[in-house]
């Protein structure tokens, strides 16, 4: 019976910038943390690893932005990820935190976005407030 080697895989990206985005464009995330086993690219993660893993992600928008409702998808090679759209209505609040969560199969040079679905506003409170991130751990 051979063992198999168990390969880590972790990703973090965020931004800190403003991001006028129309409806169904990706996030982009100009930082990362930690990542390992991924390639990064200005708005895409492309896994180096086949396996399982949790997707996380959280974003920040004015209610005003957005016609009072916000939704957000993961996205695999461009097909929508079953369970991942996230939806909310914003109220009066002057900024909405959105997060969602998935946990999905990935191959070798599979590439995972989060869309923007409803074309809402990413923006800050103050300077060096986070407006998007997204973190992915192989399971």
């Amino acid at each position: 019976m051979s063992m198999r080697r168990f390969r880590r895989a972790y990703c973090y990206v965020y931004s800190l910038r403003t991001q006028f985005k129309r409806k169904g464009a990706a996030v982009s995330f100009e930082k990362s943390g930690p990542c390992f086993n991924f390639c990064r690219g200005f708005n895409c993660l492309t896994a180096k690893v086949d396996g399982v893993y949790k997707i996380t992600y959280n974003t920040t928008s004015r209610a005003a932005n957005s016609r009072n409702k916000a939704r957000y998808k993961v996205t695999v090679n461009g097909k929508t990820v079953p369970g991942s759209t996230y939806a909310t209505f914003l109220d009066n609040d002057p900024l909405i935190n959105y997060s969602g969560q998935v946990v999905v199969k990935l191959k070798r040079g599979d590439v995972v976005k989060l869309i923007n679905v409803a074309g809402v506003t990413l923006t800050k409170n103050k300077k060096g407030d986070v407006t998007a991130s997204l973190a992915i751990n192989k399971l």
